[in-house]
């Protein structure tokens, strides 16, 4: 009974300490921020982050559910997609966050990717954007695998 009461203790604990939003997200100190720039048009690498996250990273079990929420703005220039864990029991969590931005330089794109910090299943997502941008269309077995093999 008593390890009963600490499992739910903590469920509420950790709901309470994950972001709600995709800024206060970006902007907590134990997320992973990293920038980087790459020769393509911001639309399209817009289109590909969104495309392949869509693909490779929803997923839906018993009472929980990853979504990709996208957004695209021409008239500000940047687009964004956010990954979303829905938990009937926490609520709805950000465990993902990518912006793209044109670059100075024309045809040239900025990205920024915020990920959680640590070892769980969604870190290393910078490693495959970078590679679906580079061209690859196949999803990882595991995010965790260090040799980032496609299926």
């Amino acid at each position: 009974m008593k390890k009963a009461i600490v499992a739910i203790s903590l469920l509420f604990t950790t709901a309470c300490a994950t972001s709600r939003s995709a800024n206060e997200f970006a902007k907590k100190d134990s997320t992973h921020k990293v920038e980087f720039e790459v020769p393509m048009n911001y639309q399209k690498a817009y289109r590909i982050i969104s495309d392949q996250s869509r693909k490779c990273l929803q997923q839906s079990t018993l009472g929980n559910q990853n979504i990709t929420d996208e957004m695209l703005d021409p008239n500000k220039e940047f687009g964004e997609v956010t990954l979303t864990n829905h938990n009937t029991i926490l609520g709805d969590n950000v465990y993902g966050y990518y912006v793209v931005r044109p670059a100075s330089q024309p045809n040239h794109t900025i990205v920024n990717v915020y990920e959680p910090t640590g070892m769980n299943q969604y870190a290393g997502v910078e490693r495959k954007i970078r590679a679906w941008l580079a061209g690859e269309t196949a999803c990882w077995k595991s995010s965790m695998d260090k040799k980032d093999k496609p299926q």
